[in-house]
């Protein structure tokens, strides 16, 4: 697609971790205001069931939003979009976030993204979408002249 500027495998790293961090840091300070500070570890097994659906639910329902994607993903300024450029479906998003198992075997759908022409995943394959930088031009190398 003509006019993006792909966002990298580091980039989306870095916004997968944001994500990790507005998601993980306040369900745990909930989980231990509700449970106490002790036997943290009695209740963790329990809990990993509504983390996970919290978790599906926020990386599926943000990318059809009007950021196009995770609150990681806009601090970064990229988002997601489908292979025409326009706006993705909540089922291409659900698709997208199911495929990304396919991607967790042996990380070979995320190392893609590294080596790949247009910065894709396996999973971003399978869901027909790109991640780009919002500003088409953003992060593009400048072309500098040399004076003498």
């Amino acid at each position: 697609m003509a006019g993006y500027n792909y966002a990298g495998f580091f980039v989306r790293l870095f916004a997968l971790f944001v994500d990790c961090l507005i998601i993980l840091y306040p369900f745990n300070m909930l989980s231990r205001l509700i449970f106490g500070l002790g036997g943290y570890e009695s209740t963790a097994d329990w809990l990993i069931i509504p983390l996970a659906v919290i978790w599906s639910l926020y990386v599926i329902i943000m990318p059809v939003t009007k950021l196009q994607g995770t609150l990681g993903k806009a601090l970064f300024r990229i988002k997601i979009i489908s292979q025409d450029g326009s706006k993705i479906s909540l089922v291409r998003s659900a698709g997208r976030y199911f495929s990304q198992f396919l991607s967790l075997i042996f990380f070979i759908g995320y190392i893609m993204v590294a080596f790949s022409d247009r910065k894709t995943g396996f999973h971003d394959k399978l869901a027909k979408t790109y991640v780009v930088y919002k500003n088409k031009q953003e992060m593009e190398p400048k072309e500098y002249k040399r004076e003498y």
